[in-house]
């Protein structure tokens, strides 16, 4: 537990593998942090919130990612929005 931030924060790129099927997506917030390039698969339900707090992600399919992957230079850096507000996710903790 925890080594993930320690290969964010030396990333560039990241893909989140789980939103790929349909198991659902992985935590957004870590790499924005870090401001890596982020890519996910369609799969997010279980992250909606989460993906709500970042700026400038890549959300493909995933017949896409090959393609995705040709062009890393088009894709932004992601962030965090910043807002403040952590509601909408305890919200989707508590299952509202």
């Amino acid at each position: 537990m925890g080594e993930l931030n320690n290969i964010y924060a030396v990333s560039d790129v990241v893909i989140l593998g789980g939103a790929f099927e349909k198991i659902g997506g992985h935590n957004p917030v870590e790499p924005a942090f870090f401001g890596c390039k982020l890519i996910s698969g369609e799969n997010i339900f279980n992250q909606k919130s989460l993906f709500e707090c970042v700026n400038d992600y890549k959300i493909v399919k995933n017949d896409e990612l090959k393609e995705c992957l040709k062009d890393l230079e088009a894709l932004k850096n992601s962030s965090l929005v910043q807002k403040g507000d952590i509601k909408p996710i305890i919200d989707e903790l508590k299952g509202i």
